[in-house]
């Protein structure tokens, strides 16, 4: 990297407002006392994240794409049962023929657009032979479980309440709109009424089996929830991960840290730690999944070495410090921070997790 003056202008101009700046902070820092917290943390800091920024991780990109090779055979087996509990409630609970755009739930999906290893001893086996079909199936050959408004449908056609964005559950009303003319006659259009209000969102498709347990629906929910879970997988860590973050230069993948404002710059300044920028192609380093599967993706140079650090509820134990509570100073010993989520929030989300799992 070459400097030029106009670098030296900007950092000088940076500078001569950051003086005058500092001196006006420097009155408040004293008056609240927050002068261990920028010289002894904030700055020392800068360094760190400095350098961790620099350095980046080498991403072992063979055990990365394991991963994703594991994730979509997952999500393909997901899909399956998918079909197969859709074919089932269609037998029970459809008040008429049930079919979506062409006859989904009758095609056998397959992991190929045009080929399937089929046969007795694994040789190929053509989409033709199998379903006597010309023309391979496009991605709309079966239902996509990635598409709001398919499941909306299916949920309407099988007469079973969804969840609305206020929190009511109601059957989805199917219509028919006329389609234009054209030589093969007039083709129709069925679309949900006031689909927009309807949401197939994870949160609330777990809400809605706590409001419902007993709902015919159930095991299709089920499957569905892991299906959002594993395909946010691959979208958030897929192959887009390598493409996006790697950087050419140095053949690491990168990230940017800020102390105080998030990446977001219209976000209220909250004085919290974030990292990443999508828009710069900086992946977020605070929010890689636990599983070992993908942190274990993340090395360094030789003689280096990882650490996963937490200290756990913090914030809590600060707070026992600072009010001398007997009790909490304590529990500051062991899991303090279970002890204030059950008094602050009276297990509310412990209940409903296991509320989940019962069913």
């Amino acid at each position: 990297f070459i400097y030029t003056n106009k670098h030296i202008y900007y950092a000088a101009y940076d500078i001569k407002l950051l003086i005058p700046l500092k001196d006006k902070q420097k009155v408040w820092v004293d008056k609240n006392k927050q002068s261990f917290l920028l010289q002894g943390i904030r700055f020392p800091l800068i360094h760190v994240l400095a350098d961790m920024e620099l350095d980046g991780f080498i991403l072992d990109e063979e055990m990365w794409n394991k991963n994703i090779r594991e994730n979509e055979e997952k999500l393909f087996e997901i899909e399956y049962k998918l079909d197969e509990e859709v074919r089932g409630l269609r037998e029970l609970f459809a008040p008429n023929p049930l079919e979506l755009y062409h006859g989904k739930y009758d095609r056998q999906r397959i992991k190929s657009p045009s080929i399937i290893n089929q046969g007795l001893f694994d040789e190929p086996v053509s989409y033709k032979a199998l379903t006597g079909d010309d023309k391979a199936p496009k991605s709309t050959a079966f239902v996509n479980y990635s598409s709001p408004t398919e499941i909306i449908h299916i949920f309407a056609k099988l007469n079973s309440a969804l969840p609305t964005k206020e929190n009511k559950d109601i059957v989805p009303v199917l219509k028919v709109i006329a389609g234009k003319l054209n030589k093969g006659g007039s083709q129709n259009k069925i679309i949900v009424e006031n689909e927009e209000t309807f949401t197939t969102g994870k949160p609330d498709l777990e809400a809605f089996l706590i409001r419902n347990p007993d709902t015919y629906m159930k095991d299709f929910i089920n499957l569905l929830i892991e299906h959002r879970e594993v395909s946010k997988e691959i979208q958030t860590y897929g192959e887009q991960f390598i493409k996006l973050y790697k950087k050419p230069e140095t053949g690491k993948i990168h990230t940017i840290y800020r102390q105080c404002r998030e990446k977001d710059r219209n976000a209220p300044i909250n004085g919290r730690l974030s990292s990443g920028d999508s828009r710069e192609n900086y992946y977020n380093a605070q929010n890689i999944p636990r599983d070992n599967k993908f942190r274990k993706a993340f090395k360094v140079e030789e003689k280096y070495s990882v650490a996963t650090l937490d200290y756990t509820g913090c914030e809590v134990i600060i707070m026992a410090d600072k009010a001398k509570d007997k009790k909490l100073l304590t529990l500051a010993d062991g899991d303090i921070h279970s002890h204030m989520a059950t008094k602050g929030w009276r297990n509310i989300y412990k209940a409903r997790k296991d509320k989940i799992k019962s069913l």
